[in-house]
């Protein structure tokens, strides 16, 4: 399958699970990621379990957090660092995370999931349409009557660092704002550059703040310094895009322009998931034209991304 066809049905799905009327319930039982994130995130409710492990790691590949993520990661509840921090690390959550940065609405022990889809079968014909707050209550109480109501998730080991990302995360996403009055490109360029700047200023020392700073520099740097200033600057976008499906045009352009022989994303697929060398080599650093280019109309060869009403 041709990837401008892949890419056009997959993103048409995850704007369906986005916008039905009908609540989607997703069940996040074990690895959570990719592709899979976008076929439940924006749907009315995720319940997590003390097996999930939920990622979007695409930066390690050469790719981007697509599938909407330019829709939900700038607009949690914390504010957009904490999506920026996730996108550009790929930084793995449990459920005590998930809940605590608002990705999850609810959790249930793994154990008791066959007596939650019971329920949630049981009750189905009442669910509300189209009222995420009667979609949530709903899940409550097919959660209570399966019996795990009250339980209590794993506790977040991201949580406790939120400061620190709220810091250099928050003021790189800041930066990339600032930025973008300069033109396309800039944001991520700009927004990138600072984030490195400041991480490896705040590593020099020996506090537990420099340890994390030293840990996420040494993550970033795995990363593919494309996938990452174009990341910034999809994120930076993101929060002024009105709906998801502006916003998945936007990643329709940069995942055809991301799919490209020469391009990080073969070699981050080449050494990550083919020869599993763990050694990618990647291009280097790019310039703001170079990232705007990945932004920019697909031209008359291809056409755009477009939706059904």
């Amino acid at each position: 399958m041709a990837a401008e066809t892949f890419f056009r049905m997959e993103y048409k799905m995850n704007r369906r699970v986005g916008t039905n009327a009908t609540p989607q319930v997703s069940l996040w039982n074990g690895i959570v990621m990719g592709g899979g994130v976008g076929a439940s995130v924006h749907g009315a409710a995720r319940v997590a379990t003390d097996t999930t492990m939920f990622a979007m790691p695409e930066t390690a590949i050469g790719l981007f957090p697509d599938v909407g993520g330019s829709r939900w990661l700038p607009r949690l509840p914390q504010g957009p660092a904490v999506g920026l921090f996730l996108g550009l690390t790929g930084a793995r959550m449990s459920a005590g995370d998930l809940l605590a940065f608002g990705v999850a609405t609810h959790y249930c022990p793994a154990e008791q999931l066959p007596q939650l889809e019971a329920a949630l079968i049981d009750a189905a014909d009442a669910a509300p349409q189209g009222d995420l707050a009667a979609a949530a209550a709903f899940v409550d109480d097919a959660i209570t009557a399966a019996g795990a109501g009250g339980a209590e998730p794993p506790v977040s080991k991201l949580e406790p660092v939120l400061p620190y990302i709220e810091e250099f995360f928050g003021s790189a996403f800041a930066t990339g704002q600032a930025a973008s009055a300069a033109g396309p490109g800039h944001a991520g360029v700009e927004g990138l550059k600072s984030l490195l700047e400041n991480l490896e200023a705040a590593a020099a020392g020996s506090s537990d703040k420099a340890e994390w700073a030293a840990k996420t520099l040494k993550t970033l740097g795995r990363m593919s310094p494309t996938a990452l200033a174009v990341t910034t600057e999809q994120l930076v976008n993101g929060l002024e895009l009105p709906s998801i499906d502006e916003c998945l045009q936007m990643e329709f352009r940069l995942a055809l322009r991301c799919a490209t022989p020469d391009g990080d994303f073969f070699e981050g697929v080449r050494a990550l998931l083919m020869d599993k060398d763990n050694s990618p080599t990647w291009n280097a650093a790019p310039a703001a034209s170079d990232v705007a280019a990945y932004f920019a109309p697909l031209g008359e060869s291809v056409s755009e991304l477009t939706f059904d009403a």
